[in-house]
C-alpha cells in the first residue's frame, strides 16, 4: 500500500508499505541538482551531500556509521541533474533510529572544514 502526505512544512512524503521484507526504505529527495549549478559553482551540490555525511552538530562521521550499521542499516546519497536523494534501509526493528540519524544528517550538517576538505577529494 503506498502512502503520499505532505508534512507541515512542505516535505511530500511516500510510503509504502511491505512489511513481509522486514525492512525499511527512507529516501528524501531535493528538488535540486547538478544541472542547477552556474558554471562557477559546477560540483557544489555533490560537494554539500558528501560534507552532510562528515557530521552533524551531534554526531561524528564515525558516529553516524556506527548508529546506522549496527543497526543492520546502510546510508548514502547522489546527485543527478535534477535531484539531490538521501537514502537509508535499515530493519524494521531500527526505523526510529535510523530515520533520527538520517534527519539529524539532513537538518544539521555541521559542515566542518576538514570534513569538506575531505569531500573534495
Amino acid at each position: 500500500m503506498i502512502k503520499t502526505f505532505i508534512l507541515p512544512n512542505g516535505v511530500t512524503c511516500v510510503c509504502e508499505e511491505r512489511p513481509q521484507t522486514g525492512k525499511v526504505t527512507m529516501q528524501l529527495f531535493v528538488d535540486s541538482g547538478g544541472a542547477d549549478e552556474s558554471s562557477s559553482e559546477q560540483g557544489l551540490t555533490n560537494l554539500t551531500q558528501e560534507a552532510c555525511f562528515g557530521g552533524t552538530k551531534t554526531r561524528s562521521r564515525t558516529e553516524i556509521a556506527s548508529e546506522v550499521e549496527s543497526g543492520g542499516g546502510t546510508m548514502g546519497s547522489q546527485v543527478s541533474r535534477r535531484t539531490t536523494a538521501f537514502k537509508a534501509m535499515c530493519l524494521t526493528r531500527n526505523t526510529a533510529a535510523t530515520f533520527d540519524v538520517m534527519a539529524d544528517l539532513i537538518r544539521n550538517p555541521a559542515f566542518d572544514a576538514g570534513e569538506i576538505d575531505r569531500a573534495r577529494v
